[in-house]
């Protein structure tokens, strides 16, 4: 019966040590995702380099580069970027695809530079804060 017991509590520590934590197992597979699926063209203007996930601040981080029309300063006026900060979060609010993010209180991060310079035209993030209605 002990070593039944020992047995068991052998294979249950085994078991749980190999289990990846939700942080873990969202930083690998956003690794694996950047890795296979980027540099990813969204539009004839916007590539997505990568995503990445920093289980430090729980933040997902989509990194990405603007070519040609949108590859301009004065694009980016302040009127212009509420705009498309609002209806980012309206994607967020609105994304099946998101809802374990979500339920887990997973920041967002989007960043969106200069293909030529390298420059950051729009820099934004949205806390649970942000898209819990």
């Amino acid at each position: 019966m002990v070593r039944l017991l020992l047995a068991a509590i052998a294979v249950l520590t085994l078991a749980c040590c190999g289990r990846e934590s939700y942080d873990e197992k969202t930083a690998r597979e956003m690794s694996e995702y950047s890795q296979t699926q980027c540099p990813r063209r969204i539009d004839p203007y916007t590539i997505l380099d990568s995503i990445v996930y920093r289980s430090d601040c729980r933040e997902l981080c989509h990194f990405y580069t603007v070519q040609d029309t949108l590859d301009n300063e004065e694009v980016y006026s302040d009127e212009l970027c509420n705009e498309f900060r609002d209806k980012l979060l309206t994607n967020i609010r609105n994304s099946v695809g998101m809802k374990t993010y979500k339920s887990h209180g997973v920041n967002f991060a989007y960043q969106y530079r200069s293909g030529r310079t390298g420059k950051v035209y729009l820099d934004i993030k949205f806390s649970s804060s942000d898209y819990k209605e």
